[in-house]
């Protein structure tokens, strides 16, 4: 008896260090992106097309766009980001706003942490606004 006790007791234990793992694992540090350089010679609204064109073509929704901020939300299953991006003629920067289930938290010592995922999705749209401004560029 003793021994069958012991044995649920470390089925119990394994499990509770297996789900904290997975539950840390859920969740990475992450920054804003640096900011992308903007090519010379390009105009205000060519920045704004390659913006619109990168956030669209990696199905961004686009829910305010005044000035020269974007924002726009990205969702996948029951995941959603929201993300703002400002842009100038020397460069384009991208924020983080909000997210649901993406387990975003910022600790004390001001160091954020979200899931993984969404710094592929925004490791996605840096690509595709660079190669943006690449190819749209009238020095490109």
């Amino acid at each position: 008896m003793n021994r069958l006790h012991s044995l649920r007791s470390f089925a119990v234990l394994a499990l509770l260090a297996l789900l904290s793992f997975n539950a840390g694992a859920r969740s990475a540090p992450f920054e804003d992106p640096a900011p992308i350089s903007v090519t010379g010679g390009m105009s205000i609204e060519g920045v704004r097309k390659s913006v619109k064109v990168a956030l669209i073509g990696r199905n961004w929704v686009i829910s305010e766009d005044t000035g020269n901020k974007i924002t726009a939300s990205y969702a996948k299953k029951d995941w959603s980001a929201t993300i703002v991006v400002a842009y100038g003629l020397r460069e384009i920067s991208i924020k983080y706003a909000d997210s649901t289930n993406l387990d975003f938290s910022q600790n004390e010592d001001g160091t954020r942490e979200v899931h993984p995922n969404y710094s592929k999705w925004i490791a996605n749209l840096v690509m595709d606004i660079s190669k943006n401004i690449l190819l749209m560029s009238p020095t490109g």
